[in-house]
Order: C-alpha cells, then structure tokens, then sequence
C-alpha cells in the first residue's frame, strides 16, 4: 500500500470504496433505514471528480497494483470532509497513513486545526488520534433520524 494525490479517473473507484464502507460497516452501528439514507448520498463519479477537483488536498491510498483502497480529503479550512477506507482493508494503517499524510499538510500549510462530522464507525479512530467530541449531530434524512460527531483536533507543530 502506498499513497498518491487524486486522479480523476479514481473517481468510480472512490465511490464504490464509500458505498462499499457505508454497506458493510455501517449496520455494524446504524439501522437499516440508516444505512440506506446514508449509501443513497453516495456521490456519483462526476461529482465526486469535481469535489476532490476543487482545490481541497486529496491522498487516495492505493494496492500494490495502483487500485484506490481508501481516501480522505482535506478543505483548505482544515475541514476532513471524507474519509472512507475499503473494508477488506479496513484495521489495516490505510486510514493512519492518510491522516497522517493529511495532518502533515495541515501543519505545513500552518492550520491551526483539524475538524470533521464523523460517524459512529470513524469515531473511535479519530479519538485514537486526539481528536476530541465537540458533541453529537443529530440529523433527519429524508425523515430518517441518524446522528453523527462533531470532532476538532489542534495542530500545534513540533
């Protein structure tokens, strides 16, 4: 595994890493009905292209036979918009290299912090990596009730 900046052409291959994360991880923690509202935001690839086109820092974490494996984007307020992470390679340092990558570049470009919403299946790893719950979101859907975390992270560099 190692990691590059985005292509275009990644832009299926990312959808189908988020639509595979949210179908196979996520009833692990969230309903039927949430898990549904959650896969149907999946982006289509040209919409996925033009978000990870538009300006925002991207590492796209790929096997050894440069297929994407898992992704996370940086805004350039330091807002984690996605991080999604194949689930054959999920526990597996695929999201710690990125964010490791993605916090590198933060402090580089001088952010003062790291913010995201994260899911119940993000949680524990972005508290693993001292992140802090600012509090819960809950959100209706389509009139499905599901919630999510607001964490922060301060960067302070060494």
């Amino acid at each position: 595994m190692h990691t590059r900046l985005f292509k275009t052409s990644d832009a299926t291959a990312l959808c189908e890493i988020f639509q595979q994360a949210v179908l196979q991880l996520g009833p692990s923690y969230y309903n039927t009905e949430q898990v549904r509202i959650w896969v149907n935001r999946t982006p289509t690839p040209q919409a996925m292209a033009q978000r990870m086109s538009d300006g925002r820092f991207v590492r796209v974490a790929v096997d050894d036979q440069n297929n994407p494996i898992g992704f996370m984007d940086l805004e350039q307020d330091g807002h984690i918009d996605l991080c999604y992470i194949h689930p054959d390679w999920a526990r597996r340092g695929v999201g710690s290299t990125l964010l490791h990558e993605i916090e590198q570049f933060a402090l580089h470009a001088h952010y003062p912090k790291l913010y995201s919403e994260v899911s119940e299946v993000g949680k524990p790893f972005f508290l693993r990596r001292s992140f802090k719950c600012l509090h819960t979101r809950h959100l209706c859907i389509d009139g499905i009730n599901i919630h999510n975390y607001a964490l922060e992270k301060p960067l302070t560099p060494s």
